[in-house]
């Protein structure tokens, strides 16, 4: 009751039909979407928040538009997604191992890639519950799109740009005992990610896998609330 929210679908993605057009880089094109509605429907300094790729498209949209924004909530996503991988990383490196898994993705039968998409599901979220919703989201995705916009976001790296967002920058991520990395490690590899932002904030919520808008979800709402509650 306190907040109009703008919810952002994207094409191609859980059941929505794939976008005719082909953009040269999907995330950009995204990017761009929403920079065109902020300033479409004159939002004032809106509070971008989002959750995974969502994260990254809110840090290329604060990078892109400082101006525009007045807070990013960014939810545990990475300026740049192989780092979970190699802390070394590099696109160039990244790329040829992204577009074997984007071939891969094509080519899997309908049960393959139900299998898959379970198996992911299941060391994404701690709610046995929520797993059929994720294997249902993968699984009514338009293939292409998917295997598409997994390869760009396993290449784009927006540290150099994360120096041009000007606007306080929350950053929220998960941790679990579960997890095959310590604590520590975890805390590193974030504040060395962001280490371009000027105003950030890290918030960590432990018990908690990828979504933990699910797995903790009475501690991310209050961290939501006092984020939205001081404003831009």
């Amino acid at each position: 009751s306190r907040y109009r929210l703008h919810v952002v679908d994207i094409n191609g993605f859980a059941g929505k039909e794939a976008s005719p057009l082909q953009a040269e880089s999907y995330l950009d094109a995204i990017r761009d979407e929403i920079v065109n509605y902020i300033t479409a429907e004159a939002l004032d300094k809106p509070i971008i928040a989002g959750h995974s790729m969502g994260g990254l498209l809110s840090l290329m949209i604060g990078a892109a538009e400082s101006d525009l924004v007045g807070k990013l909530i960014i939810v545990d996503a990475l300026p740049f997604y192989s780092l979970l991988f190699n802390p070394l990383a590099t696109s160039e490196q990244i790329e040829p191992f992204a577009r074997g898994m984007e071939t891969q993705f094509l080519n899997m039968s309908t049960e393959q890639f139900a299998l898959q998409s379970r198996g992911s599901a299941a060391i994404l979220t701690k709610d046995p519950s929520k797993v059929d919703v994720l294997v249902d989201w993968s699984t009514t995705s338009d293939r292409a799109t998917y295997g598409r916009v997994m390869r760009e976001l396993m290449t784009y790296d927006s540290r150099e740009a994360l120096v041009t967002i000007t606007c306080p920058v929350v950053v929220v991520y998960a941790y679990d005992e579960a997890m095959p990395v310590t604590q520590d490690r975890i805390d590193t590899l974030y504040q060395t990610a962001y280490v371009n932002l000027a105003l950030t904030e890290f918030v960590r919520i432990d018990e908690s896998y990828h979504f933990i808008m699910w797995d903790q979800p009475d501690h991310f709402q209050s961290v939501m609330a006092a984020t939205l509650a001081t404003g831009p």
